[in-house]
């Protein structure tokens, strides 16, 4: 019986090293197997770290494009002002001037012969700033109407006088 139970213990002890020398033997491979991930991981890592790169250069450059695009309209937005302002200025006084234009247009007005202020208001009012037109050749250089040859000669006696 004892034999029995020797060859019992080596039967296991061998099927115990048969099982080792197998593992043994898959262990260079899967060694290999290790390494191959090793190495892809390796590659991906690479490539991860490389893609990154980019896009902290790009997210630099956005951001550096970005302060240039805010420095530049901050730029625009004052040249803009400054013009808004000077625009505003210039209307200022041109109703300024406007105003003052109007106030001697009508005090001139208030200065004629009550005839004469009612013929230039006619004329204006149909003709606009066109209220007066020289003579060219014998004829009114606004409407081209001819002008009988003896009222242009009488026409520098009578200068305080409007015809047309």
């Amino acid at each position: 019986m004892e034999n029995s139970e020797q060859l019992r213990e080596l039967y296991h002890h061998d099927r115990r090293l048969a099982f080792i020398e197998r593992r043994l033997q898959e262990i260079p491979a899967a060694l290999r197997a290790s390494e191959h991930q090793l190495e892809h991981c390796r590659a991906r890592l690479a490539t991860v770290e490389d893609t990154l790169l980019v896009k902290l250069e790009a997210q630099e450059i956005h951001s550096r494009e970005g302060a240039l695009r805010a420095r530049r309209e901050g730029e625009e937005r004052s040249a803009l002002d400054d013009e808004r302002r000077a625009l505003d200025d210039e209307r200022r006084e041109c109703e300024q001037e406007q105003a003052e234009s109007l106030a001697a247009r009508e005090a001139l007005l208030e200065a004629m012969a009550d005839a004469d202020a009612r013929r230039y208001r006619r004329i204006f009012s149909s003709h606009g700033h066109r209220t007066l037109a020289p003579l060219r050749g014998g004829c009114c250089g606004g409407c081209g109407a001819a002008r009988p040859p003896q009222e242009l000669v009488d026409e520098p006696r009578r200068r305080e006088r409007v015809d047309h």
